[in-house]
């Protein structure tokens, strides 16, 4: 899984998991193919089974299934960090 950016675009370190399409591809970078469209899928992991991905969203944490792409869960932003 990485993201892909349009060729020129400046990487900024805060947004990288925002920018760009997501893409995933088997282990040896073949058989690529793009998930979504610019900015979908933030900050992306893999489940560990490897059929679904946790995305963090502004409205929490959401579990995607990869077969027909639609949220399967949503654990909502509860937590303030304060000092």
């Amino acid at each position: 899984m990485y993201r892909r950016l349009a060729k020129g675009t400046t990487i900024n370190h805060d947004q990288y998991g925002f920018q760009g399409q997501m893409v995933i591809a088997s282990a040896d970078g073949t058989k690529s193919e793009v998930i979504g469209a610019d900015g979908d899928y933030p900050w992306a992991c893999w489940s560990p089974d490897g059929t679904q991905i946790a995305c963090l969203t502004k409205k929490g944490i959401q579990l995607i299934g990869l077969a027909n792409k639609e949220v399967i869960r949503q654990l909502p932003a509860k937590a303030s960090i304060s000092s």
